[in-house]
């Protein structure tokens, strides 16, 4: 398994920006930003397909499913939630993910692998710290943890939306996202020193989830995402997609063909 980034550029045969690859050793790094990719690839649902098996389980799959077919996919969880409750929702997510049963796929092991500072991840999952093999990086952190500034100075996990370990984290609800980012004054300048202070390469991502789209949106309010430093990783023989294409020049984010 390659530990040098630029290894990785060079066998994939891709476009990876100088700028890029010379901040893997600058003072602060690089951190990954992890979308729902890798643990897609690795066997887990997609969002609509978790929201889909919760519903199942709950005896409402009739109920949601007019909203999941038309992409209403916050509508669905508040839903769910009325129906039953806030934390038994929590739970249910977190049991459909843990009968799941996959191990860490090619994607959790290279990303685990390369001198990343650190990892972001929106995924409520934990295959990224079982594909940690070198135990490299500390326990998985949450919006929820004290003293979430410490972490920066140790390679860390931070999973943005909660996850499994701790179904209480799971953010899955409008209202919860809104808590998330509205209310954590900490969790904020966390995220805003992570994109002030390192370079950012966002893996896996699509760029429609409407709530990484408000974070991205206050932290382009504050001035921190630009100038070279905000990256995502695209396959260089991928399909132009224009919605994904009009996302990274709104946001002023570089592309990392591989």
């Amino acid at each position: 398994m390659p530990t040098d980034f630029r290894s990785v550029a060079h066998a994939s045969g891709g476009d990876i920006p100088t700028s890029l690859l010379e901040a893997f050793h600058s003072k602060y790094g690089v951190v990954a930003f992890v979308g729902s990719g890798p643990s897609c690839d690795a066997g887990l649902p997609s969002w609509p397909e978790l929201l889909r098996l919760v519903a199942a389980a709950e005896g409402l799959d009739h109920d949601v499913r007019r909203y999941v077919d038309s992409g209403k996919f916050i509508d669905a969880a508040q839903y769910l939630a009325k129906q039953r409750s806030q934390r038994g929702l929590q739970e249910q997510v977190a049991q459909v993910i843990k009968r799941a049963s996959v191990a860490p796929g090619p994607l959790h092991k290279l990303i685990m692998s390369l001198p990343f500072a650190g990892v972001v991840t929106t995924n409520y999952d934990l295959l990224l710290t079982a594909a940690d093999a070198p135990h490299r990086f500390k326990l998985p952190i949450t919006y929820r943890t004290s003293g979430l500034r410490y972490h920066l100075q140790e390679p860390f996990v931070l999973h943005l939306h909660g996850h499994v370990g701790d179904p209480e984290t799971i953010v899955i609800t409008r209202g919860g996202y809104d808590d998330m980012l509205l209310e954590n004054e900490e969790i904020r300048q966390f995220m805003a020193t992570v994109f002030h202070t390192h370079t950012v390469l966002f893996v896996g991502f699509g760029f429609a989830d409407p709530n990484v789209d408000a974070i991205l949106c206050y932290l382009d309010h504050l001035k921190v995402i630009g100038g070279s430093t905000v990256f995502a990783l695209v396959p260089s023989r991928s399909t132009i997609d224009l919605a994904y294409d009009e996302a990274l020049r709104t946001r002023e984010i570089g592309r990392a063909h591989v």
